[in-house]
């Protein structure tokens, strides 16, 4: 008697966890989907970033002689490099996030079904 009732009460539980799952599911690939979104346009942003100031070094450079300033000096040129190393690793840690919700977005699309069904 005891071990029908623990069977029972454990399909009970199987059956209402999954009637939970479904509204979870959508809600974490909407998640995933608005967070890959958000992560992959922050390091688009920040990679062009980063290129502007490469951009902008070498329009100092061009521009020195033209209006009779100095080249910059290796103080700028090392703080300009600080500055594009950080953003280069910005830039590489929203594309870890963007990973990171995409393996979401394949944990959550994940449907079992088939594979408990067949045993």
């Amino acid at each position: 008697m005891i071990r029908p009732v623990r069977v029972l009460v454990a399909c009970g539980a199987l059956l209402a966890a999954s009637g939970c799952t479904s509204p979870a599911r959508s809600r974490a690939l909407t998640l995933a989907d608005g967070g890959a979104a958000v992560a992959k346009a922050a390091a688009a942003s920040i990679v062009e970033t980063q290129a502007a100031v490469d951009g902008y070094i070498e329009g100092q450079y061009l521009l020195g002689p033209l209006t009779g300033r100095p080249e910059p000096g290796e103080e700028t040129l090392a703080s300009l490099r600080r500055v594009r190393d950080a953003l280069g690793a910005r830039a590489a840690v929203m594309q870890s996030l963007d990973a990171a919700y995409a393996a979401l977005h394949a944990h959550a699309s994940f449907d079992a079904a088939g594979r408990v069904e067949r045993g």
